[in-house]
């Protein structure tokens, strides 16, 4: 026990892949009061909706719903659910049309509760486990020694939801971490557990729509590996909290971009499917933008949050103020930092501020000897280094991992 505290108490002293805010050309994401839409779909021609009309040539309107589970995990709070029946997602024709004053000229209508772009968001890396002495620097880093390994390892009931960009189902290191949905039968064509999703037996593909969750970037395998690769298997590296679940969900296209509206769904199927903690190593910087601009991506954290889920997020890596970087700077998300392999402020590239709640190994960063970097798992069954802060958030996901596994029941305002 007095190993665990010295680990707690290490991360406290030290605290991506990721940038530039963009939105999905040609789409907007609107919440009507009906009228509006209603009168867009069924009356075309009538006066109220012409306005839109003659200056919008609209290709297509979507009704957004989220899927729930009609008995697996009805406990949920929807506290703040938006009224689904009034949110849609608008196609126009013009793909270069300024998305923001289009959102902006629908919110003039007394008939929209607010209308936003499909922001995007963006993932990125610098490109008797053999590696733990020499590679794995960051462990011994927190104290993460052999005495830890010892007292302290993850139970599989703990859930890390990591949405990012899939993972490699079958590399060694990680197949005995990926979560399993225990209420799907594999491969019969049936939604089993009534959640909304067929044969998502390892977690959901939100860009191709399948239950098919691989990996196609890395970065998503790479942050698994930090949070759960197996230990004492006698190859690779060894994960912080090896025994729990990684539930992925992959919502990252193979260029690292993800789109509001896929993490919307993500979040609500982590949380509607038992998941005890969100790793987000992604983000944007919104400085140019209104705190609260993407609605759907506060709505989604604050219902995450709200049912007692971890939410934890990497600071951002372009060396600024956290305060403008989503969704790191939202209120109740612990925002994650990165050190160097000195254990110095990463300050090339870490994003920084009062708004930080804690620092963890993410890696030099720049020009420098890739065992600078953080080690970790990447499809293909093999291992790369990379740094950011898209890193150090999963330090602080696999210590919390392992807190939650010693004290099950433990709170996430008690790991707070």
């Amino acid at each position: 026990m007095i190993y665990w505290f010295k680990v707690l108490l290490l991360l406290i002293f030290l605290s991506s892949y990721i940038i530039a805010q963009d939105y999905k050309p040609g789409e907007l994401l609107v919440l009507s009061k009906h009228s509006l839409i209603n009168a867009l779909i069924q009356s075309p021609t009538s006066s109220h909706s012409q306005l839109f009309l003659d200056q919008y040539n609209i290709k297509s309107i979507k009704k957004v719903t989220v899927k729930k589970p009609s008995s697996v995990h009805s406990s949920i709070s929807p506290l703040l659910t938006f009224d689904e029946n009034g949110m849609y997602q608008l196609e126009f024709e013009d793909t270069t049309l300024d998305m923001e004053q289009v959102a902006t000229d629908f919110e003039s209508s007394r008939d929209i509760v607010w209308a936003q772009p499909n922001y995007i968001y963006t993932l990125q890396s610098t490109p008797n486990d053999p590696a733990y002495l020499s590679m794995q620097w960051n462990m011994p880093m927190i104290h993460y020694d052999d005495d830890v390994f010892a007292y302290v390892e993850g139970n599989s009931s703990v859930v890390v939801a990591v949405i990012d960009s899939g993972i490699d189902l079958t590399h060694p290191d990680l197949q005995d971490a990926v979560w399993t949905n225990p209420n799907e039968i594999p491969d019969n064509g049936i939604d089993d557990d009534e959640n909304g999703y067929i044969d998502d037996v390892r977690g959901w593909n939100f860009i191709d729509e399948n239950n098919d969750p691989s990996d196609d970037n890395s970065h998503g395998s790479h942050v698994s590996g930090i949070i759960a690769a197996k230990t004492n298997n006698q190859i690779g590296m060894a994960g912080i909290c090896s025994g729990c679940s990684v539930m992925t969900l992959k919502s990252s296209d193979k260029d690292g971009r993800l789109r509001s509206l896929d993490v919307y769904f993500a979040i609500f199927y982590a949380v509607n499917n038992g998941a005890n903690i969100l790793n987000l190593s992604f983000g944007a910087d919104q400085s140019n933008l209104d705190a609260d601009s993407d609605y759907i991506m506060k709505h989604s954290i604050d219902m995450a949050l709200s049912n007692d889920c971890l939410v934890i997020a990497a600071a951002g890596n372009i060396s600024s103020d956290v305060s403008n970087f989503v969704p790191a700077s939202y209120e109740g998300v612990i925002a994650v930092s990165s050190i160097g392999h000195t254990g110095v402020f990463a300050d090339n590239y870490s994003n920084f501020g009062d708004r930080i709640d804690i620092t963890a190994p993410g890696g030099t960063g720049g020009n420098v000897p890739a065992s600078h970097n953080i080690y970790s798992t990447i499809p293909n069954s093999t291992y790369d280094s990379y740094s950011g802060t898209s890193m150090a958030a999963p330090h602080i996901a696999g210590m919390a991992g392992l807190l939650m596994s010693t004290y099950p029941d433990i709170t996430s305002s008690d790991v707070k």
